[in-house]
């Protein structure tokens, strides 16, 4: 008996777990999204404030 009870618990777990984990893979993969979208923006956004490099040692 006392193994059916631990087999039991450990269901009752592993329950929980999956529970944890269907919440914990879309939001993860939301979180991947939003943050490749941001890098495609900031790709394609003009640098407008940015001194470059070559304007900086063109002045010197």
């Amino acid at each position: 008996m006392e193994n059916h009870g631990l087999h039991f618990k450990y269901d009752k777990a592993f329950k929980s777990d999956s529970q944890r984990l269907a919440f914990f893979i879309p939001w993860l993969g939301f979180v991947f999204t939003v943050l490749r979208l941001s890098f495609v923006v900031a790709l394609l956004t003009p640098q407008c404030g940015v001194v470059h490099f070559e304007k900086l040692t063109s002045v010197v």
